[in-house]
Order: structure tokens, then sequence, then C-alpha cells
């Protein structure tokens, strides 16, 4: 069992961040999308979830393209 929790605990942060440059890339591909950013928060020895992805849309693009 505690070869699980040290596995699960060296494999987490990389199985986290993969998921946000995953969110991120998701994000640029989008054509109202003007510009995406992942933002550090704050120390990451405080808390493994420190950051932001922040994204801002396009100037006169709707929301969501799929309710039009």
């Amino acid at each position: 069992m505690s070869a699980f929790f040290q596995l699960k605990l060296v494999l987490a942060p990389v199985i986290e961040s993969l998921i946000l440059l995953d969110r991120l890339a998701f994000l640029l591909e989008q054509e109202n999308v003007s510009s995406a950013h992942l933002v550090q928060l704050f120390d990451p020895v405080k808390s493994p979830r420190c950051f932001a992805l922040i994204a801002t849309k396009r100037k006169g693009q709707p929301v969501c393209e799929d309710s039009i």
C-alpha cells in the first residue's frame, strides 16, 4: 500500500500539470479567445494547486456560438 501512495505522490503533480496544459491548449485553439495564460498565484510548496487559467474573449464575439 505504501508503494501505491508513493507512486501517487510522484505522479500527481505531473498529471495535474498535463491537465492544465491541455486546458490551456484548448483555450488557445478557440477562435473567440484572444489570449490565455497560465498564472502562478502563490508558492507551490504551500499548495500544489497554485495555478490559474486566465483567458480573454475577443471583442464582438458571442459567448457561445453553438447557442445561436
